[in-house]
């Protein structure tokens, strides 16, 4: 009897066939204290896996795989679940400011954007993470200036963007 295949959610486990260890990376921020893989095994007569449903992974968990047949010895697999290193990505993929994109340069924080002559509110800025685990907090909104706090994956690696405004002067003739 032996394990095919063992997944869990988008993550696939490493099968050492010859030491009988399974080891799967999930994303950083996953509990693994529930998680339900899905398990393919295969054994004469049809396989049977134990345990069933959610475990608790915070240590190596073993699984038994068994055939119908009682002269079949059972198979265990020693599983082994570690997570992602949390990103520490704090950067900005877009911003806009009043739906008008503003290009962004790699390792630059702060740029000027003029808003258009008559302009008396703040403008709406809407940003988008490169890291979708990341949090980005537009505060400081006036007339002035917009700053943007990006803060990633990892909590502890953040990125202040600051956007000054002005606003456009009359044409003089």
């Amino acid at each position: 009897p032996f394990v095919e295949s063992f997944v869990i959610g988008e993550a696939k486990g490493n099968i050492d066939q010859a030491n009988k260890t399974i080891a799967i990376e999930v994303p950083a921020r996953t509990d693994v204290t529930a998680l339900t893989p899905t398990i393919v095994a295969w054994a004469n007569g049809g396989a049977k896996v134990t345990p069933t449903g959610a475990q608790d992974f915070t240590s190596p968990v073993t699984y038994k795989v068994s055939s119908a047949y009682a002269e079949d010895v059972p198979t265990e697999y020693t599983v082994t679940v570690t997570k992602a290193a949390a990103s520490a990505d704090a950067t900005l993929k877009t911003l806009t400011i009043n739906g008008n994109a503003l290009t962004l340069v790699d390792g630059v924080y702060e740029y000027d954007y003029e808003l258009p002559y008559g302009t008396t509110t703040a403008p709406t800025v809407l940003v988008e993470k490169n890291d979708a685990n990341a949090t980005a907090v537009v505060t400081s909104v006036s007339l002035t200036k917009a700053v943007i706090t990006v803060t990633a994956e990892d909590g502890t690696t953040q990125q202040n963007y600051t956007i000054n405004f002005t606003v456009s002067r009359a044409i003089s003739y």
